[in-house]
């Protein structure tokens, strides 16, 4: 309103975003990742954004041009075959399932 009033430029009031540096966003990071190692590359783009006026895209260059993603990803076991209980056969091993509800 100040703005149409006054007959100036968005960019006049709020100001224009300075561009940053690659080496000083790639600072951010390393803090970022010395504080949080076990933090993903979502996450520190997260936590970037939020705190810096900055694009996504280029943390995301960044990142992957100085190999700072995250090699490890989760693990999920679905079964503990480790257990002391009896085993049991396949017995569907070898059957052809044509139709729905036919193992079931």
């Amino acid at each position: 309103m100040v703005g149409r009033v006054l007959e100036l430029a968005p960019s006049r009031i709020f100001g224009t975003p300075q561009p940053t540096d690659d080496l000083t966003v790639l600072g951010w990071i390393e803090q970022l990742r010395a504080a949080h190692p076990e933090h993903g590359h979502r996450r520190l783009i997260a936590e970037l954004t939020r705190g810096h006026r900055i694009n996504h895209r280029k943390l995301q260059r960044i990142i992957k041009e100085h190999d700072l993603a995250h090699a490890r990803g989760r693990r999920t076991e679905t079964t503990d075959a480790r257990h002391l209980d009896r085993r049991f056969r396949n017995l569907l091993r070898g059957l052809k399932v044509c139709e729905p509800d036919l193992v079931w």
